[in-house]
């Protein structure tokens, strides 16, 4: 993922019952108007180092949760860059959605690039209808 802001592809789904996530467009469109519980979790490579590094859940492109801190990184002459913060970034939160209202994920970091960990266990989300 460059430097900036960047949507999140997600190439996978493990079940969507009402068929409401669309792979191309990395975007959740509701079927149906409630409340949802929204949870992601990203995880970046080992080599990722940058001052900034977060996630953000969008209501309709506009950001609704964001969590961010500093990726923080000690170098041992000779040896390497070691991280000295976590590679993940999470956050979760309830959105009041209208139907065809859509929901989506940012990343955003300063390095030039950052690696994600396209593993199910490392990076995911999830979307639960609660009223």
């Amino acid at each position: 993922v460059s430097s900036g802001t960047v949507n999140i592809p997600f190439n996978y789904t493990e079940f969507d019952e009402n068929i409401e996530f669309d792979i191309p467009s990395n975007s959740f469109k509701a079927k149906n108007t409630g409340i949802f519980l929204v949870n992601i979790q990203v995880k970046a490579n080992a080599s990722s180092i940058a001052t900034n590094f977060g996630v953000a859940i969008l209501k309709n492109n506009v950001v609704v949760a964001r969590n961010s801190y500093a990726n923080i990184g000690v170098t041992i002459p000779l040896v390497t860059t070691v991280n000295v913060t976590p590679p993940i970034r999470s956050i979760q939160t309830l959105v009041k959605l209208n139907a065809g209202e859509t929901i989506s994920f940012n990343m955003y970091s300063d390095l030039v690039t950052i690696g994600l960990l396209s593993a199910n266990e490392d990076s995911f989300f999830t979307i639960n209808q609660v009223r």
